[in-house]
């Protein structure tokens, strides 16, 4: 399945490519200079694309769904776990298994933060 195909399903209020692109109302922690190769936006737009290929859904359905559940697009911890593998092998990283992680797996915006903050400190590392 064509993953930009998939992202073109997203209402365009979600879908934007600003480097900008972070959850509405959060500062930043320690906003490092050298920035990953991707957005929070894009990592739940992609995210969102793999949870609607996991359940065979179109990406405006999962969209909607997870939006009518709140801004922070709440999300049941199990089915994000089913795509860790596939996040992490997409994106080059390990999430690791803490309680801060953990807890990112409740909602798609805490989860993509988590990914964002992790290839940060894996380009400082490098």
């Amino acid at each position: 399945m064509d993953l930009q195909a998939d992202l073109s399903d997203f209402p365009t209020a979600l879908y934007s490519r600003s480097c900008r692109a972070i959850r509405p109302g959060v500062a930043r922690r320690g906003w490092i200079q050298s920035m990953p190769p991707h957005t929070v936006q894009e990592i739940v737009d992609i995210t969102i694309s793999l949870l609607a290929q996991h359940q065979d859904r179109s990406v405006g359905e999962v969209y909607e769904e997870l939006a009518a559940r709140g801004q922070e697009l709440p999300v049941d911890s199990v089915l994000v776990m089913e795509i860790l593998t596939r996040v992490e092998q997409r994106f080059d990283v390990s999430i690791p298994a803490d309680a801060e992680a953990g807890r990112s797996l409740r909602s798609v915006w805490a989860f993509a933060e988590t990914v964002y903050d992790t290839m940060q400190a894996k380009e400082q590392e490098e």
